[in-house]
């Protein structure tokens, strides 16, 4: 594969800073990761380490000493995530080698409004793919599927399903899994966290607004 750096600097600087080029090959300059990046990081499970570098980093940026707590429920939302993937992700991906089933993140601080975005993905099924389905969701997606859809994706519907925590969704049917999703989306409740968007397959589920896009 091969690609070029963005023309826009703006998009230049930012993948640059990301750490992306760390995994690349490039006959460009690389500039130093900014301070105020967290480079991209990797694993296969949850790694606590990780989390905790992660907010490390948050507190640094805030002003916290390293050996308070960090409120906001950062450490429980990563750890959350870094489950699901290992639990829920690559369970219908059976092609791919075991070293291929990572997730990654990467955080960015702004100093101006003194907050810090995460973004977490992972190359799995899905989350409307892996999650337990009721009937008629299922024949709503199928029916989607074949006539050219709605306005609104029915993957949009599940993430927003899946969030609430209404009905359980996990297809283990065991009792202590499926609650990740609804943890993160209660911290958005309480504002905890102030932005909170879902992309899955073709569906996206933007939490601020109640907005859905295909």
């Amino acid at each position: 594969l091969r690609g070029n750096i963005p023309v826009n600097p703006n998009c230049a600087q930012l993948l640059n800073d990301t750490g992306f080029f760390k995994y690349v090959k490039t006959n460009g300059v690389v500039q130093p990761v900014k301070n105020d990046f967290l480079s991209i990081e990797s694993g296969l499970d949850v790694d606590v380490v990780v989390a905790k570098r992660v907010v490390d980093f948050v507190k640094a940026h805030i002003g916290i000493e390293l050996d308070k707590p960090l409120p906001g429920g950062i450490y429980r939302a990563l750890i959350e995530c870094m489950a699901n993937t290992n639990n829920h992700a690559y369970q219908h991906i059976e092609t791919q080698s075991q070293s291929k089933h990572k997730w990654h993140l990467v955080a960015h601080h702004d100093g101006n409004t003194r907050k810090t975005r995460f973004t977490f993905v992972d190359n799995g099924a899905g989350v409307p793919t892996t999650m337990k389905k009721r009937w008629g969701e299922e024949v709503k997606k199928l029916i989607t599927s074949k006539t050219g859809g709605s306005l609104i994706s029915p993957d949009a519907e599940l993430l927003k399903s899946a969030l609430s925590g209404k009905f359980s969704r996990t297809s283990t049917g065991l009792e202590n899994r499926g609650k990740g999703l609804p943890s993160i989306y209660r911290n958005w409740e309480s504002k905890k966290i102030t932005n909170l968007v879902i992309v899955s397959n073709s569906g996206s589920y933007f939490c601020d607004g109640d907005r859905r896009v295909k």
